[in-house]
């Protein structure tokens, strides 16, 4: 009898075998390491974008605050510059005047909705 050299049917299935159940036991490893690395990075870009928004917030509030204490002291150099309240009181006034027949419609427009 003469004597095959090469591996056997039975021997290539052991090793395909073999090869699967390594392969099964790496490729989520792989899949899972690959899913952590890019999800820290979106997660590093998401802290960058945080810090730079708390940062301009920061700015805009500092921005605001400058604002509001110009605004008031723009408003007590206003408020210095107008006449005293008597000279404002002592200045006419316009005033609106009604004949009695708008009068009486007033009143009853005014007690209709009153009645509501």
């Amino acid at each position: 009898m003469s004597q095959q050299s090469g591996i056997s049917n039975r021997g290539v299935m052991r090793i395909l075998l073999f090869v699967s159940f390594i392969l099964l036991l790496t490729l989520p490893n792989i899949y899972l390491d690959n899913a952590i690395y890019h999800k820290s990075r979106e997660i590093t870009k998401y802290e960058a974008m945080l810090s730079s928004l708390k940062n301009e917030q920061e700015d805009i509030k500092q921005k605001l605050e400058f604002s509001k204490f110009n605004n008031t002291i723009l408003n007590t150099m206003d408020e210095e510059k107008l006449p005293p309240r008597e000279d404002m009181l002592e200045r006419s006034v316009p005033v609106l005047e009604l004949n009695a027949s708008q009068t009486s419609e007033i009143n009853i427009t005014l007690e209709q909705n009153s009645t509501k």
